[in-house]
């Protein structure tokens, strides 16, 4: 399975959220992910190489049949990123015995004026 792309905005110093149901299209057939028994992580960089990253808090959405990922970041942790274009991914994980990548992008971090 290819990740899928997908661009974001985030207003630096709000609160940010987005809802990702993912989905199998198996036998012509689209049905949502079971992600019962995985958990979820996303970061993003200002480059793909870059050492600095910042962590979203990830959580699959109970019941995991659904498959929805919920991903945000507080404004607390918005605030002291600085504005410009990064890279992010979105991973599901088991254990430490299987990754998957989901989604892929570039999120723009627009500047905070009121502070």
């Amino acid at each position: 399975m290819t990740a899928g792309t997908y661009n974001l905005t985030i207003d630096q110093g709000s609160d940010f959220s987005t809802l990702f149901s993912i989905t199998d299209t198996g036998s012509g057939n689209t049905a949502a992910r079971d992600l019962t028994g995985w958990s979820a992580r996303a970061s993003m960089r200002a480059t793909l190489e870059s050492d600095t990253s910042y962590d979203f808090d990830c959580v699959v959405i109970s019941p995991g049949i659904t498959g929805k990922i919920k991903m945000s970041l507080p404004y607390t942790r918005s605030l002291n990123i600085p504005a410009g274009i990064y890279y992010y991914d979105l991973e599901i994980y088991k254990g430490t015995s299987s990754v998957l990548r989901l989604m892929q992008g570039q999120i723009a971090l627009t500047r905070e004026v009121t502070r």
